[in-house]
This record gives C-alpha cells, sequence and structure tokens, in this order.
C-alpha cells in the first residue's frame, strides 16, 4: 500500500502479554519507513511512516486475556482506527509512503523483536479501505451480535 493507496488491516486479537515492548499485530516497515499496528503496555496505535515522519493515531490499552476486534483504515488522505466496531481515532495522513522490499507481517517486525504474544485470528488486509458500516457488520458477526 504504497503512496497513498486505501487499505484496510483488520484482525481479531487476545494478547497474552502486555507490557513495554511494541508488539506488532501488523508490520511492513523498513527502517523508518512503512506502517505499522501495535500493542504495548500504554496503547494500541498505528503509524503511516515516511524518513522518520509518523502519522500516527492511538486507542485504548488491551487486557491480557481479553478479545479484541481491530481495524484500520485508510482512504488516501484520513486513516482510522477500529476497536470492537467503534471508531476511537481518526487523523489525516496525506504523507505518500514508499513502497520497500520488506515483507507485510502478522505478528512480527520483519527485521527482529516486537513479535506478538498472544492470538491473531483472521487477520485481512484489504484494497479498498472499509467503510465504517463494513467494520462495525464484521465486529458484529464475530460476536455473533
Amino acid at each position: 500500500f504504497a503512496g497513498n493507496a486505501p487499505f484496510s488491516l483488520e484482525a481479531w486479537v487476545r494478547p497474552a502479554t502486555v507490557d513495554a515492548t511494541s508488539r506488532r499485530i501488523f508490520s511492513k516497515e523498513s527502517g523508518v519507513n512503512g506502517y505499522y499496528l501495535i500493542a504495548d503496555s500504554t496503547r494500541l496505535s498505528f503509524a503511516r511512516l515516511r524518513n522518520g515522519n509518523y502519522q500516527t493515531m492511538t486507542g485504548p490499552k488491551l487486557a491480557v486475556g481479553s478479545t479484541y476486534h481491530v481495524v484500520v483504515t485508510y482512504d488516501g488522505a484520513t486513516q482510522r482506527l477500529y476497536v470492537n466496531g467503534a471508531q476511537v481515532d481518526v487523523e489525516a495522513s496525506a504523507q505518500a509512503i514508499v513502497d520497500s522490499t520488506s515483507p507485510f507481517t502478522v505478528g512480527a517486525k520483519a527485521t527482529g523483536g516486537g513479535n506478538w504474544v498472544g492470538t491473531i485470528d483472521a487477520p485481512a488486509a484489504y484494497n479498498p479501505s472499509l467503510s465504517a458500516a463494513t467494520v462495525l457488520a464484521h465486529s458484529r458477526a464475530g460476536t455473533g451480535t
């Protein structure tokens, strides 16, 4: 999803460890370029980065043993973060990110460190960006409501 290409990242996560380490849910990082969705002891966070310029969003701290539906959407100008179907942050993000040869990973950082401890279920990447109604429908479907 280089440049300003729209996309969404979605997964059901259940952390077994929540600590000071930035644990990757999704990652496509090469040094100071790319994007990631992480969780640590203080927050859930998504960033798009280019040459060290981080455009971030934050959400609530995740609790050990609880299951969450997490979704990031980007429409080419605005990024949104959802937890359990509810939008928890929205931020403008117009910088075009650089594509790299770094692999897209789930639960790890390609260069090591920050591995997820717990479960990541049904990870998905979409192009184009999911609507808020679709995010809510996916969350409800996953909980049977």
